[in-house]
């Protein structure tokens, strides 16, 4: 597994360089004032009143907006390093976890406890024009005993946009993502002896105009993944090569009513799939063309709420003549509640249509939602919760796992965090014997610029 750690490890070793040059923060940094020791009015001189932000003054200073200003300002929050026009923020996680289930396994699941390691940069400029940003992060989890179930994960990302002229940007983006996905999946097989390993890239590029009352957006992508193979008890290994595929794209988007509070959208987009391989290890031709639609509502400039939602429709049409098409209606979601300055709610829902290797179906109509709660018991504590489901057809039935989370961020000062997480995931596949339970325990120390 040292060839799947390797990035995880360079990653650590870059952030760990990053906080050790960087210049050691004085007392003076790491104090938070304190608002009532720092007034004006304490100093023995009045505050002199902020400049409005709008020409109605009622409005700017109506309790909402202050709600707004207040949740900008955090205290504790990195400064980062300057590098010319960019700011690094590198972090460096590193702690323990223990598990009740370590394979996920449905039956004669085994208790272990392991090291966790979670390093991340993000690099944002600071240009009016021309934005550029990136972030990259990745999590190990080197387990004591179940040494072959050890996980990793990376995620890398990067984002240029480019103001060609007024009201016409071109936005370009990059990414990578290496998900290791265990035996409780119904795509790995139940003799493996180690996670699978998959890898997505994706690129694209996209073009925004501001026609009229409407922003008009074409986007172009191109996404890969790649499958690892899997070692199988016994010696043997399975072959995941003709899962491996390229999914080029085109997107089309209208979002219209410009300068209100809640704008329409609809989007169309086109996305075939093209396999390395002609046939599976079936048999089977599963090059398929894909089309969606999606019609929503996009939130702006609301103090309570922001993001977006809407109702999509997917359609896959296979090659293969004994495959059925798979089409199915989803939710699509984005949006983030902020009912109080202490409290945040992000709501998330997704759908798609995934591969498999099951030979009586072509797709995997996949569904998602999730819901995370964030409230500030302190400046500096924060208190987690969350719940999640996902669901997808299966042969005799649905596959669904839920999940919740509870735990606690503790920020000591701008540079160091605790945090402290429970996780818990329970499986209920068609076949009970494919069910399963975990339950995980996160701790660990956070160190940041």
């Amino acid at each position: 597994m040292w060839f799947v750690c390797r990035p995880v490890c360079v990653l650590a070793t870059v952030s760990l360089y990053a906080l050790a040059v960087a210049p050691h923060a004085s007392a003076e940094d790491l104090a938070v004032d304190d608002p009532a020791e720092t007034s004006d009015t304490a100093s023995g001189t009045e505050p002199a009143p902020p400049p409005p932000a709008f020409q109605d003054l009622s409005a700017a200073n109506s309790p909402l907006l202050r709600r707004t200003r207040q949740q900008n300002a955090d205290p504790y929050a990195a400064q980062g390093l300057r590098l010319g026009s960019f700011t690094l923020f590198p972090t460096l996680e590193t702690g323990m976890a223990a598990t009740s289930n370590v394979g996920q396994a449905a039956k004669g699941g085994k208790a272990d406890a392991g090291l966790r390691l979670k390093p991340g940069l993000e690099i944002e400029s600071d240009r009016s024009r021309h934005l550029f940003s990136a972030s990259i992060s990745g999590e190990a989890v080197r387990y004591l005993r179940e040494e072959k179930l050890s996980t990793y994960g990376v995620d890398a990302k990067a984002n240029l946009r480019l103001d060609v002229r007024r009201g016409t940007t071109i936005d370009v983006e990059t990414g990578y993502e290496l998900i290791s996905t265990g035996a409780s999946d119904s795509e790995v097989p139940d003799t493996a002896v180690s996670d699978q390993i998959s890898h997505v890239l994706t690129a694209g590029a996209a073009v925004e105009h501001e026609a009229g009352f409407a922003d008009l957006r074409l986007g172009t992508g191109v996404r890969r993944e790649l499958y690892d193979n899997v070692k199988l008890s016994g010696g043997g290994v399975e072959d995941n090569g003709d899962r491996d595929f390229v999914e080029p794209s085109v997107t089309l988007r209208g979002t219209f009513n410009r300068g209100a509070m809640l704008r329409p959208f609809l989007e169309a987009s086109y996305a075939p799939r093209i396999h390395d391989q002609s046939t599976d290890r079936n048999g089977l031709r599963r090059d398929s063309q894909g089309y969606a639609a999606t019609l929503g509502l996009r939130i702006d400039d609301d103090p309570l709420w922001s993001g977006e939602v809407g109702l999509t429709y997917l359609v896959r049409d296979y090659e293969d003549p004994t495959l059925a098409t798979e089409s199915a209606p989803g939710l699509l979601a984005n949006l983030q509640w902020r009912p109080t300055e202490l409290s945040k709610v992000d709501l998330s829902a997704g759908m798609t249509i995934d591969e498999t290797s099951d030979a009586g179906s072509g797709g995997k109509p996949t569904w998602t939602a999730s819901a995370k709660v964030t409230h500030a018991l302190r400046d500096n504590l924060n208190l987690l919760s969350g719940v999640s489901i996902s669901t997808a057809d299966a042969s005799g039935g649905r596959d669904n796992t839920y999940g919740a989370s509870a735990g606690l961020d503790w920020k000591l000062n701008p540079l160091i965090s605790w945090s402290l997480l429970y996780e818990g995931e329970w499986g209920d596949s068609p076949g009970s014997s494919s069910d399963y339970n975990e339950q995980r325990l996160l701790t660990g120390i956070i160190l940041k610029r």
